[in-house]
């Protein structure tokens, strides 16, 4: 089967509705009548995906005060939560989450485009053990990371954070996440790489952080890590980098000390 939503679709989750899904969506929205997904007064859950067999398109959507779909002694931790699952989704927002994610993607494929996190509890996208790309989105005002990514393998394009409690960027667990333009304003910590991971920059702008870049060993079963980055501009920095022993951070060919 695949669950059909057209131009305009309004679903209104209360009283503790959930949507859980073992087949894809088609969720076909357009600029002038977008779908929306809303809980009304923060009594509904959130959305599942799971182990579904084909892609799931998802266009012009907005998940508007979701949270983390629970019952029986389970919950999860994304809003919208998609599991061994493909999906492609463009041109759709995340606001006024209220879970520990509001996207998180398991063990699947993704291929992510002009989507907007924007008031956002915790973190806006985690992406777990999965391979992807995001690109022309937009993390704002998130309670704690942007963008965290986990044993995943990920190509970024053009990203821009802000308003950002934690980091914007966290990459651990043997990760690889590649970067062509990355901007990011008014976080605890702009880039983190931890756990033998690997972080590519082409270009970057930080500004307005308390640190621009971690680069360290968090769990003792993985290794030190390394940050790459190239053409950075920084400005209002409280501290540049902070990098722990065996790992690397290069900035512009230098080797940071």
């Amino acid at each position: 089967y695949r669950v059909v939503a057209g131009e305009g679709t309004r679903l209104v989750l209360e009283n503790g509705a959930k949507i859980l899904s073992y087949s894809a969506f088609n969720f076909l929205g357009s600029e002038e009548n977008p779908i929306i997904i809303s809980s009304r007064g923060q009594s509904g859950q959130g959305i599942v995906i799971m182990k579904a067999k084909d892609t799931s398109i998802i266009r012009h959507t907005i998940f508007d005060g979701l949270s983390s779909p629970n019952q029986g002694g389970w919950e999860l931790t994304g809003a919208v939560t998609l599991y061994e699952s493909a999906l492609v989704m463009s041109d759709s927002q995340f606001i006024n989450n209220r879970s520990e994610d509001a996207l998180n993607i398991v063990r699947s494929k993704f291929a992510l485009e002009n989507l907007v996190f924007r008031n956002i509890l915790a973190d806006g996208f985690d992406s777990d053990f999965s391979n992807g790309t995001i690109k022309n989105s937009s993390f704002l005002k998130c309670g704690n990371d942007g963008l965290d990514v986990s044993g995943s393998k990920v190509q970024v394009e053009r990203v821009l954070f802000d308003q950002i409690g934690d980091k914007a960027l966290s990459v651990g667990e043997k990760s690889r996440v590649s970067i062509k333009k990355l901007i990011a304003r008014n976080s605890r910590i702009a880039v983190a790489s931890k756990d033998h991971s690997e972080v590519i920059i082409e270009e970057a702008e930080i500004e307005g952080s308390q640190i621009g870049f971690a680069v360290f060993q968090k769990k003792p079963e993985f290794g030190p890590a390394s940050i790459r980055v190239e053409k950075l501009k920084m400005s209002n920095l409280k501290t540049t980098f902070i990098v722990e022993e065996g790992s690397r951070l290069l900035i512009d060919g230098i080797l940071a000390l």
